[in-house]
Order: structure tokens, then C-alpha cells, then sequence
């Protein structure tokens, strides 16, 4: 029969053709329609069984042979075309039908490599028959669905009502039919195979109803097949389909008249579950911090509608599991999704149950154990006392429990779930079946709501979820060794910051006495009108002064005369200092109208200038104030060079001036609201401590570390290709990006901070009468000077509780908050990085610093900025330099002071210095800053120099010539055993023999000397055995256009094949053969050079336009793939050469590697070209180019680094300097020559810094790619580019901090003759040098034009030699 023939057919349907399957359905599909011919009622039951069973039969083969053997590869086909197929190894074929190939390829002296690129072959074959029999089976399941139903229904009509169900098995599927009365089927259990199914009503209708609203006799028909036939929908629902696919059709022998009458009913279905959960023992280990104290685990769940089985066996009895679940998150006895209890009285295996949809996402998913003993009061009132095996728990349950370790307990998961076969949507729809009650570890029980007439197919997922892991042992695992880093930076951090605390308290201690009121050491006892005078110092670099200060105060009613400015303690002004001096004089001035201030210039140095910011004199009778502005230097060498001012009283326009408004206010802020700079330059009206301002600091340093620590999960990870690495550190836009995010996190708890201590109101210790206790007391860190210093002190420099908000013990919650704050985050900080590595250590110690230097130099100066800006436009008022000193202090003091003054001073009234004087003072003081700048020049250039000497010549490796001699002669020149070197090279024939006989020995070394197959860790050498090779080689072709028609007259037409640029190259995909398209899907099954025959983009490959002797080239084109292994490259070339790749229209073909040399540590990456252009002939070039990839490697890494640094920092100094100067002198400066070079000069640094940070993205990105892949080629070329452009800037800043060494050398009086004597015979060089130019061409030409058609080396113009 015809059935008979096609069974035995397929018994091999691996050896059957697609088609042959094809016809075999359709044949098998009439046969299913012609069964009613076939079937008569004259035949016996044994042949019409042996009949039913050869096409049962036939329907079983045929549903074998056209659905996969394994719908999906789970792991495998997810990443078939992905970069994790390197990492595969033993995985990488799972077929049933290859178990002898994979045992084959994993016993093969084969590397990862090897192994990974046949896995893809084969794998790429068998998708493509996957996918063919996915379509057949697309097309040919619903026909033998349909043979199925013919076959049971001609069954059927052999049957009588209530007979014994007709069974028809095959070897992969079983079919049965019976008919049989509604009712009897909804009393009984019906069972198929390992399959158990039962109807029953879904509505409340009594019995006597249904009957009465349901036909009276039904067929029921089911089919059920040992693995899923449906398989061409989405991969990763069919593979979760593990259980038998049953099929169920109940119809009626009389139809409903009306379908909306037609009863629902309730199909519960029971199917085996495939696989057994294996239990895995845990030993019980808490969390220290958690107050539930539970056991917790992780899993990874596919889908909501799938429930979660946990089985579990204590090893101590009797107890109770409390198990929470809860999804994305660790559960808690009060935040959890679902509590289940699990009762063990006995030592058995018992199953707790998640049931579907009471979790809220699929994903990860936590659940927590907790254990608590079966006689404990708590059960006895919360467990329901019929409760066996599982109960549900009131809330509240862990009240009162104290928990108590337990021994090992051994524990399993699994999940499982059901779904339904839509043909309306072609696919597994898991929303119509629910799973029913509580399903077990061996079966699964369904519950479908489906009409009674219906037909419907039903199977169940079963599946152990991954990843799970006992989290408790995180902070059990801890190793310093591999997170030193973060473990140092804490213990430093919190070392400095004692330190630092020490300091800051001392600092604190002193700035009251600083900040107190000394009279001036010329007080007479007579004089009893009394001026506060305060001096305010700029801050500008070298502000401060040693100089002595004398001034002249003048009113309406007289003058002070000449005074000094010195109280005969303190000597001098430092920068950025506030001063507070007692004035006496015999009677009041009256209003006063200016003050005449100098100094004698006495100071060394730069000490001697002084930038005098204002002065404030404050009349203490009269309580008037008067504000004398000066904001200029009195300084021989600074400004317009004199060293005494007539100020005038400032009004209050120039006072409330935007620059003023504007400095002042920027003053303030910097020394106030830029936290940083405020620790070292404390405000004096402030009463928010250094060590106030210090902790902040702090708090704020260790709040960025955990911030950050939360972005820095699980382990280490391949470097990102956005990341750059400097030394240690690594940089990328991801810790950029975190370290924003943290400052914005921990700003708004450092501002709350600083309100606390600056609105707190103070607790003033009077510090001034410690010291003056304890004398010289070292105790106190306090010097001679400073206790000389408090003796004479006419006022404390306490601060009033001015703007002080809150009351005092706020500032005890300020600190409790910077404790906590310090100690919790370097306390969970140490504990996260346990989870690290060393490079997840690295990237979060990278964003801790990126945080701090964000906060540093842009969060706080932006600040400081934007405040001092607003203020000075938005809010014109003058702020009030109120000192907060106690003036009848003051006036009790002065008497006692001014009398212990007198019998010690000794100073002279300092007098204004004549113009004669003023000038030498000048003229000398210009010398020695003339001679200092010299001299600081020599150094910076010198230095400079130096740096940049060192960076070039590390960026270059004396070894490179070596290297690049060694790859000339092992593949360019011609070789001394006769075969051709890549100059020898004139033909095609001859390139591919050059391919064949050179090149791929020379980089697949194969064989030992004794002809032996090399290991595969050696075959990765080349042939000189000292250059590694980095990936494959490729071949690249570039093509002309199609052809074009040309005509010259008196010649018949032919075919022209040009090529003169870019713009002509092919850019068209092709099939094998340069045949158009669309190809044949068995080219990339079977062909190992589909891709060389499409077109690839140079931004794809990362390709960049070269340039041979005859043309230029895009970085694009045919690319040909070679392989790592010398057989299947040799295999490569031959099928390109088959196929005809190279022809009369290829202009260009590359042979493209990578080699590395780690004796050197170089990498070298090489290009030969052989061009063929349209005159014919092959013109061949060879562009090898070393280079270093790992510029931080060794010892001379770390000088590298060094200089690096060194050259920014020099850099920085040197744009400073320049730009001051270009403010000062405008656009003239660059007429001088020396400038313009020192401008040239620093332009190339700033290309030479993106050349290098081009080059260090480029070499990031393709060693990331390598990393990803080692399998396929990766282009260096733009490294090798970028790398020679940095160097070539390096080079031309080497040579204009060379030439400048001349400018330094100007003082030599030979060497500036012969500057003076070209400069003047500058113009009469120039025109000798245009007439030796014109006769140079001339000459040039006419070799040319002579020689051009018969010598190479006069081919152009540009080569002609003169």
C-alpha cells in the first residue's frame, strides 16, 4: 500500500530531500481524504486496524522528518551570530544527530578559536535546514493534523456507543477515539498513555439541565505526540514546551442549532512533568543585619503565568518553613508578594507552591526561608490546627520570635506552567489554560474553559529556573587582597581626615586670636579719640607684603600725620588677611575725606609689592564708618609701579558698582560657600568652624563612595568600548555619568549640613585665656608669637551669634549626622566591594575621584560664580563689614595696652621714600624679575623639552625597524628557497601562488621541524616563532564600476573597465560569481565566502582611504574572511579562485594582519597592497607600521604615565601664561617672532592631545572587539593612523621647543651677530631662494619630459629626482 511504502520511505528522513518530504505530505494528505474510499464496510476490523495504523504510521514518520530533531539549541542559537560563541567551548553543539562530530571536534587538537568557528559552520547549516523544515512544517502539520482527524473519524464510524476506546500507537505519537454518552464522559476519568483528562461543568446547571441542553452521544478524539510539532513559532516559547503535545477533539453527532446555546465546559488536563528536581544542600548562614533573619535564595522566573515549586527536606525535625516570595527585590515578613508555610513533622520531601500571576514581573525573583520550630507558642496560635502540609500564616507572624539556627536543609526549583496551541494566532498562548490546584514535581494539571464541541491542543512548561544562589554568603567571602584598593582608600581617607581634624582645630584656635584688635605701636597716652582701623589684603598670588606700611589719615579738622601701620607684633600682610588695628589720636578729625598709605619697599622679593584690597576706619566715639577702596598694588613692579595711593573716601555708587558688588561677593563666596577652599581661607565673620567646615568635607567624600558603590554590581566585566584608560585608571562615560548622578545625590545632605552649623548658634570658649594661662604652652600648638600676640590683644576675636537661627544642641545633630554618615558608608562601602574584583574596584575608585574633582573645580566654583554674578546684578546692596568686636572692651583695654606699648617700642614712623629712590628700587627690582623670569623660562622650556623628548621617544621603539625588517623579509622580498615575495608579484597567478606558497606558510606555522602538527597553542605563532597573530588575515578586494561603452574612431567598439577615484568604485552586493542577486539561501549554509561578495563600508570594518603609487583607495570593499586555521583559509582562497573573485575589473587587492611581539611589546599591523591598474601589470607596496598598544606596561609604563602628567600640568602653565599675556598686550603680542613660535607651539599640543585621545578610543575599541571576537579580523589601521599623526605633532612641537632653545641662547653675544646679520639679509635670501626654485623645476621638468616613459624613478613630476 501506498502508506506502507511511504513508512518505509522515511525510516532514514535525514536521507530524504526536502522536496521528497513535500510530495510525501501531500501524498499523505490525499491518502487521509481518499480514506473513505479506501474504508468500506465489507472489510474485517483487522484491515481496517491494519490500514488505520499504516497511515498512523506514515503521519508519525512524516511528522519526524519535517519538524526539527531539537526545536532550538536553548543557549546556543541565542547567540549563534554573537560575540559570546568564542566562550562556548564544549557547548557549542547539542544536536543529537552531531553527538559524533562535537566528539570528534572536542578530542581535535583544536584552540578555542578553531572550535568556535566550526560551531558556527555547523551551526549555520543546521539553521538552514531548521528553517527550511520550520516552513514545511508550517505547511505540512495542518495537513496531517487533518490525516490525524480523517483517520480517527473513518474509526469511528466503525464504532458503537460505550465501546472500548480505539487505540492507534506509532513510535513517537498515539492516537484514540471513542464514543461514548456526555454524561459518561463527565463521570469518569479518562486516561491516555501517561495523560489523565476529565470534563466537568464550569456553571452551577444541574445535571438534568445539561442533559437536556446537550446532545445526547459524543466522539471524542485525541492525539497525543511525544514532542511539540509545532515548531515555527517564536524559539524561545517553543523551547519551553517540555511536556507531550496532546490534542483533543469532542464533537457532537448532532449540531447546536444555535452556538450561543453551546455548553462550557471545563477540561482539566494532567500531563507528566519530563525531568526530576534534583534538591542541592544548603548550609543555613543570616544575613548579620537582618532583622527577619531568613534564608534567602534567587532565581531567575520566565513568566508570571508559570507557578514556582521549592522542594524542601530539613535535616532537623519537627519544623515549620516560612517561605515569602517576592519579585525583584529580597522579601520581608511585612513586604513580600506571596507567604506560604511548609509543616514537616518527618524527615520527607515536601514542596511549597508560588502559585501564577501572584507575582507582579517575570525576571528575578527572591524568596526568604524561615525556619521556626513546630512547638513554638507563636504556630499554636497562628497555624490552623488541620493544616498537614502547607497552611497560610496570619500577619505578624514573626512576633516574638527569637530565631534559632537549624541544621542543613536540601532544597530544589522548578517552574512550570501551561499553554495552549492558537491556530487563529499561530503560537503558544499561555492565557486561556490556568494551572489547577497546586501542581506536584511529577505532573502538571491544567484547567481549560472551552466549549463542549471543541477542538484544542494542550501541553505544560517545566523548567529549573537558573541562578540560584545563596545571598547570604555574600559578606562571608571577603578578600582584601583582590579589593586592596578600596579597602586603602577608606583606611587613608579616614586617617587623613583625623589628621586633618588635629590641624584644623589648631587652625581654629589661632583664627580667634587673628582675628582680635591690637593698638598701633605709636599710640601716645594722651590721645583719647579712638579709630578702628581694618585692613583688608587682596588675594591675589603674592599679595601679602613684608614691607612696612605707613599711612596719613585726613579730615575735615586735621590729620593724623605720618604713622605706621604695624602694631610691633606682627610684621607684614599676608594674603588675604584682615586686620584689626586701634587708633589713638589727641581729638576727632571729623569727617574724614582720604588716606595717604605707602611702604618703604623693604620686603625681599615679590614681598615687597602689596595688593591693598580696602580699608575700613571706624570712628568708635562718633560710630562712623568710612570705607577707603583701593583694589590696586603698591608695588615698584606691578601696575603702573608706585608704592603709595591717595585714597578718597568710596562713595556709595563705587561702591555698589557691578565689579565691585562683583569681587566683593566672589570673596566672600570662595572663601565662604566654596567648601574646599573655605577649610584653608576661613572667613572672618563666620563662626562655622574649619573643623565644621573640614568634617563636611568629609561627609560629603564617604556619602560619594556609597553612591557610587550602588552603580558597581556583581563581578568584573569585559572592558566598554567607551572606556579609557589612564595608568590605573579607567574612564568612561558610564562613570562620568555616575559620578554627576552621586554629586547630585549628596549635594542636597552636604548643603543641609552647612545650615546646621552655620545657623547653630555657638558655644565661645574663650580660647584667648587658655593660651595666656599656659604662656608657651605646646599642649596648645600655639607659638611665641601668637602668645606675645594675645597679651597685647585689645578684643577677643570672638564672633556674635549673628543670623544664628537654631539653638545650640543643634550642632550635636549635625554631627551625630556626619558620624553616622562617615561611618555607615566606609563600613558598606568595604562590605559591597567584596562583590567586585579588582577591575570593578578600579571603575568605582575611577567615579569616586571624578565626583570629588567635580565637586572641587565645577560644583562649587560654578557656585561661587553664579551667586557672585547674581548679587551683583540682581541685588544692589552693600553688605555691611560689621566685625562683631566688642568696642567697650575695646576702650577699657586701650589705657594698659598703649602704656605696655610704650615702654617697648621701638618703631619709627615710616616715611614715604623720595622719587630717586622709588626709581632704583624699580629699576632693581625690574632686573630681578627679568632675571628670574630668564631663568624660570630656561627651566619650563628646558623641562619642557625634556618631557616632550620623553614622550616622543617612548612613542617610538628603536625595535620597530627590527620588527619591520623581519615581516619585509618573510613576505615581501623574494624568498632564498625560489618562492616569490610579494615585490615579486606581477600577474594574478602569480599573487595567488604568492598567497599560497609565502604568505600563508609564513603566518600558519603548522608543522614542527620534524613535520609534526604544532599544539594549538603554538599554531598561533608565525613562522619566526616570536610574533604572535592577532586574528585572522583578510583579504580586501576594491572594484571598478560596471562597464562602460567606449568608441574611438576607426576602432570597434570594446568594453572600458576605468578607475580614477573613490567615487568610481563598486559599492553593489553580489552573489557568488559577481551573479546579481537575490542569492540562494544555501550560499551562506555551504559557501565559506558568501560575505567576500558584498559589499562592506569602511566605517563597518573601520577602514580609512589609503594611498598605492598608481591610485587611492576608500577604507571599504570585497572583504574575503580569512580563518585562524591554515586549512580552512587554504579552503577559502580556492573557493575564491573557483569562483573567479579577482578579475579584470579589481583595482586593488590588500592582505591585512596583525602580528604582536611580546618581547618588545609591540603590536605591528601590516597592509600589502597589489594594485592593478586598467594599463595592466601588478604594482605591489607594503605598508608596515609598529606600534604600541599597551603604553603603560612595566616599569617604563609608569614613567610614560609620568611624563603624561607632567605635560598636561606644563601645558596648563603654559596656556595660563599666554593667555595673560595676550590680555596685557593684545593683538601685538604675536607680532614678535619668538611668540608667534611659543602660540605654534602650544596649538600642536593641544592636536597632539586629541591625536591621542583619538588613538586611545580607536586601540580601546578594537582591542574590545578582539576581546569580544578573536575568531574575525580587526583592523588597527586607525590606531596606526592616529598614532602616527600624534607622534608627527609630537615631532613638530619637539622641533619649536628646540628652535626656541635659541631665543634662550640670545644672551650670547656671537650667536645674536648672526641672528642680526640674517635678519638683515633676510630680503636678499629670499629672492636667491625663489631664483634656485625656478631653476630647480626647470630641471625637474626636463628629466621628466626626457625620462618619464622609461624610468621608474621619473614616473611624475613629484618623484623626479633633481
Amino acid at each position: 500500500m501506498a502508506s506502507t511504502s511511504l513508512s518505509t520511505l522515511l525510516d532514514n528522513p535525514d536521507q530524504v530531500s526536502n522536496a521528497g518530504k513535500q510530495a510525501a505530505v501531500d501524498t499523505v494528505d490525499t491518502l487521509g481524504n481518499r480514506l473513505t474510499e479506501l474504508v468500506t464496510a465489507d472489510m474485517s476490523d483487522t484491515q481496517v486496524n491494519e490500514i488505520l495504523d499504516s497511515v498512523i504510521d506514515a503521519v508519525d514518520k512524516m511528522v519526524t522528518g519535517v519538524t526539527p530533531s531539537h526545536p532550538m539549541i536553548k543557549e546556543d542559537l541565542e547567540v549563534q551570530n554573537s560575540i559570546k560563541e568564542f566562550n562556548l567551548r564544549r557547548k557549542y553543539l547539542t544536536k543529537s544527530s552531531l553527538k559524533h562530530a562535537r566528539k570528534k571536534l572536542e578530542t581535535a587538537d583544536m584552540n578555542d578559536e578553531e572550535r568556535a568557528f566550526f560551531s558556527t559552520r555547523a551551526k549555520l547549516r543546521w539553521n538552514y535546514k531548521n528553517n527550511q523544515l520550520k516552513q514545511m512544517a508550517r505547511e505540512g502539520i495542518p495537513k496531517l493534523q487533518r490525516t490525524v482527524d480523517q483517520v480517527l473519524s473513518s474509526a469511528s464510524t466503525f464504532m458503537v456507543d460505550g465501546q472500548q476506546p480505539l487505540k492507534l500507537t506509532a513510535p513517537n505519537m498515539a492516537c484514540s477515539v471513542q464514543r461514548k454518552s456526555v454524561r459518561g464522559i463527565l463521570q469518569e476519568d479518562i486516561q491516555r498513555g501517561n495523560v489523565r483528562m476529565r470534563l466537568r461543568r464550569k456553571d452551577s446547571s444541574t445535571a438534568e439541565e445539561v442533559e437536556a441542553e446537550i446532545p445526547e452521544v459524543a466522539t471524542l478524539k485525541t492525539t497525543i505526540f511525544n514532542r511539540n510539532p509545532f515548531t515555527w513559532e517564536n524559539e524561545q516559547t517553543v523551547a519551553r514546551i517540555t511536556s507531550p503535545t496532546v490534542m483533543v477533539n469532542l464533537s457532537t453527532d448532532e449540531p447546536f442549532d444555535d452556538p450561543s446555546n453551546m455548553q462550557v465546559m471545563t477540561y482539566d488536563m494532567s500531563l507528566p512533568n519530563p525531568s526530576p528536581v534534583k534538591g542541592t544542600t544548603v548550609s543555613p548562614r543570616y544575613l548579620p543585619l537582618d532583622a527577619d533573619q531568613m534564608l534567602y535564595h534567587r532565581l531567575e522566573l520566565k513568566s508570571t503565568s508559570d507557578a514556582l515549586l521549592l522542594s524542601l527536606k530539613p535535616s532537623q525535625v519537627p519544623l515549620v518553613y516560612d517561605v515569602y516570595f517576592r519579585s525583584g527585590e529580597f522579601p520581608t515578613s511585612k513586604e513580600h508578594h506571596y507567604h506560604t508555610v511548609v509543616r514537616f513533622e518527618e524527615n520527607v520531601t515536601k514542596v511549597a507552591t508560588c502559585p501564577p500571576g501572584l507575582l507582579p514581573s517575570a525576571g528575578t525573583v527572591f524568596f526568604g526561608l524561615k525556619p521556626t520550630p513546630l512547638d513554638h507558642p507563636r504556630l499554636r496560635r497562628d497555624l490552623s490546627p488541620n493544616v498537614s502540609g502547607q497552611g497560610q500564616l496570619n500577619s505578624g507572624s514573626s512576633e516574638g520570635f527569637s530565631q534559632i539556627k537549624y541544621g542543613d536543609y536540601e532544597i530544589g526549583v522548578a517552574a512550570t506552567g501551561c499553554s495552549q496551541w492558537m491556530d487563529q494566532g499561530v503560537k503558544w498562548d499561555s492565557d486561556v489554560c490556568k494551572i489547577e490546584n497546586m501542581p506536584s514535581l511529577d505532573q502538571t494539571s491544567c484547567a481549560c474553559d472551552l466549549p463542549l464541541s471543541s477542538i484544542f491542543t494542550i501541553a505544560t512548561t517545566f523548567y529549573l529556573p537558573v541562578n540560584m544562589v545563596d545571598f547570604s554568603t555574600v559578606f562571608t567571602e571577603i578578600d582584601l587582597l583582590d579589593n586592596a584598593s578600596v579597602f586603602t582608600v577608606v583606611i587613608l581617607m579616614l586617617s587623613v581626615y583625623i589628621l586633618l581634624v588635629v590641624w584644623a582645630r589648631r587652625k581654629d584656635k589661632t583664627d580667634i586670636i587673628k582675628w582680635g584688635v591690637t593698638a598701633l605701636a605709636d599710640n601716645a597716652p594722651g590721645h583719647n579719640h579712638l579709630y578702628l582701623i581694618t585692613v583688608y589684603t587682596g588675594m591675589r598670588m603674592s599679595a601679602g607684603t613684608k614691607s612696612k606700611v605707613g599711612f596719613v589719615i585726613a579730615g575735615e579738622k586735621g590729620d593724623t600725620g605720618v604713622r605706621p601701620l604695624n602694631d610691633g607684633i606682627r610684621n607684614g600682610f599676608p594674603k588675604q588677611s584682615v586686620r584689626h588695628y586701634l587708633m589713638t589720636v589727641e581729638s576727632c578729625l571729623g569727617d574724614l575725606q582720604y588716606l595717604r598709605i605707602w611702604h618703604d619697599n623693604s620686603g625681599k622679593g615679590p614681598l615687597a609689592s602689596w595688593f591693598l584690597h580696602k580699608v575700613v576706619v571706624e570712628d568708635l566715639q562718633e560710630d562712623k564708618k568710612y570705607i577707603f577702596k583701593c583694589d590696586d598694588w603698591l608695588g615698584v613692579d606691578e601696575s603702573d609701579g608706585f608704592i603709595e595711593r591717595l585714597l578718597p573716601v568710596s562713595s556709595k555708587e563705587n561702591l555698589l558698582s557691578f565689579s565691585s558688588l562683583f569681587y566683593n561677593n566672589a570673596r566672600k563666596n570662595v572663601t565662604d560657600s566654596h567648601i574646599w577652599f573655605s577649610v584653608l581661607f576661613r572667613p572672618q565673620r563666620s563662626h562655622f568652624t574649619r573643623v565644621q567646615r573640614l568634617s563636611c568635607c568629609a561627609c560629603l567624600l564617604f556619602l560619594s563612595m556609597i553612591c557610587n558603590a550602588l552603580f558597581y554590581q556583581g563581578g568584573d566585566n569585559i572592558v566598554q568600548p567607551t572606556t579609557i584608560k589612564l595608568g590605573f585608571l579607567r574612564f568612561s562615560v558610564h562613570q562620568v555619568y555616575t559620578s554627576f548622578i552621586t554629586i547630585s545625590i549628596v549635594t542636597p545632605v552636604e548643603l543641609a549640613l552647612i545650615w546646621l552649623f552655620k545657623k547653630s548658634k555657638p558655644h565661645l570658649e574663650d580660647t584667648l585665656e587658655v593660651v595666656r594661662a599656659n604662656g608657651g604652652c605646646h599642649s596648645c600648638f600655639i607659638s611665641k608669637e601668637k602668645v606675645q600676640m594675645a597679651n597685647a590683644l585689645l578684643s577677643k576675636g570672638f564672633l556674635k551669634p549673628k543670623g544664628a537661627l537654631l539653638p545650640h544642641f543643634c550642632v550635636y545633630i549635625a554631627w551625630t549626622i556626619v558620624l553616622i554618615c562617615i561611618s555607615t558608608s566606609a563600613f558598606f562601602v568595604f562590605l559591597l566591594s567584596q562583590q567586585w574584583g579588582r577591575a570593578k574596584s578600579e571603575e568605582w575608585l575611577t567615579s569616586f575621584l571624578l565626583t570629588f574633582f567635580e565637586s572641587l573645580i565645577i560644583l562649587d566654583p560654578l557656585k561661587v560664580i553664579v551667586m557672585a554674578v547674581f548679587f551683583a546684578m540682581f541685588v544692589h546692596k552693600l553688605e555691611e563689614d560689621s566685625n562683631d568686636l566688642n568696642k567697650d572692651e575695646i576702650r577699657s583695654n586701650c589705657g594698659a595696652a598703649i602704656n605696655n606699648q610704650l615702654a617697648e617700642n621701638t618703631e619709627s614712623p615710616v616715611k614715604p621714600l623720595e622719587a630717586e629712590e622709588v626709581e632704583k628700587a624699580r629699576t632693581m627690582r625690574l632686573r630681578e624679575t627679568k632675571t628670574f623670569e630668564v631663568v624660570k623660562e630656561i627651566g619650563l622650556y628646558l623641562l619642557f623639552l625634556v618631557i616632550m623628548c620623553s614622550i616622543g621617544y617612548t612613542n617610538r621603539d628603536p625595535r620597530s625597524f627590527s620588527l619591520n625588517r623581519n615581516l619585509q623579509n618573510m613576505l615581501v622580498n623574494s624568498q632564498q628557497d625560489g618562492r616569490l615575495g610579494l615585490k615579486d608579484v606581477t600577474t594574478v597567478e602569480q599573487y595567488f601562488s604568492w598567497l599560497n606558497k609565502t604568505a600563508f606558510p609564513a603566518l600558519f606555522h603548522e608543522l614542527y621541524d620534524n613535520q609534526s602538527r604544532r599544539t594549538w597553542g603554538d599554531r598561533f605563532f608565525i613562522r619566526d616563532l616570536q610574533n604572535v597573530r592577532v586574528g585572522p588575515p583578510r583579504l580586501r578586494q576594491v572594484r571598478t564600476v560596471h562597464a562602460s561603452v567606449c568608441a574611438v574612431r576607426g576602432i570597434a567598439l570594446k568594453v572600458c573597465d576605468t578607475f580614477s577615484a573613490s567615487s568610481r568604485e563598486e559599492d553593489s552586493d553580489y552573489c557568488i560569481g559577481w551573479k546579481s542577486g537575490p542569492c540562494a539561501q544555501e550560499e551562506r549554509a555551504f559557501k565559506l565566502t558568501s560575505k567576500a561578495w558584498k559589499y562592506t563600508s569602511s566605517s563597518e570594518v573601520w577602514g580609512i582611504p589609503v594611498s598605492g603609487v598608481y591610485n587611492s583607495y576608500s577604507g571599504g570593499g570585497y572583504i574575503a574572511e580569512l580563518n585562524i586555521n591554515l586549512d580552512v583559509s587554504k579552503a577559502v582562497l580556492q573557493e575564491l579562485l573557483s569562483a573567479f573573485w579577482v578579475d579584470k575589473r579589481t583595482r586593488l587587492l590588500t592582505l591585512d594582519f596583525t602580528v604582536y611581539n611580546a618581547n618588545t611589546n609591540l603590536f605591528c599591523f601590516a597592509s600589502l597592497m597589489s594594485e592593478f591598474p586598467g594599463t595592466g601589470g601588478t604594482i605591489t607596496t607594503a605598508v608596515i607600521l609598529p606600534f604600541r598598544v599597551y603604553q603603560y606596561a612595566g616599569t617604563l609604563g609608569n614613567f610614560v604615565f609620568f611624563t603624561e602628567i607632567m605635560f598636561i600640568f606644563l601645558l596648563a602653565v603654559a596656556v595660563v601664561k599666554l593667555v595673560l599675556k595676550m590680555v596685557k598686550h593684545g593683538v601685538k603680542y604675536l607680532y614678535d617672532f619668538w611668540h608667534v613660535v611659543d602660540f605654534v607651539s602650544l596649538v600642536s599640543c593641544f592636536v597632539a592631545v586629541a591625536m591621542y585621545g583619538l588613538r586611545k578610543f580607536s586601540t580601546e575599541m578594537a582591542l574590545h572587539r578582539f576581546q569580544l571576537d578573536g575568531r574575525q579580523f580587526v583592523s588597527f589601521q586607525q590606531v596606526t593612523f592616529w598614532d602616527n599623526m600624534m607622534v608627527a605633532m609630537v615631532g613638530l612641537v619637539t622641533f619649536t621647543c628646540t628652535i626656541r632653545t635659541v631665543k634662550i641662547l640670545g644672551f650670547s653675544r656671537r650667536l645674536d651677530a648672526i641672528l642680526t646679520v640674517l635678519s638683515m639679509a633676510l630680503r636678499d635670501l629670499f629672492y636667491f631662494s625663489l631664483m634656485f626654485l625656478i631653476f630647480l623645476m626647470a630641471f625637474v621638468a626636463c628629466g621628466y619630459f626626457m625620462f618619464g616613459q622609461d624610468l621608474k624613478a621619473y614616473q611624475t613630476v613629484l618623484t623626479t629626482p633633481p
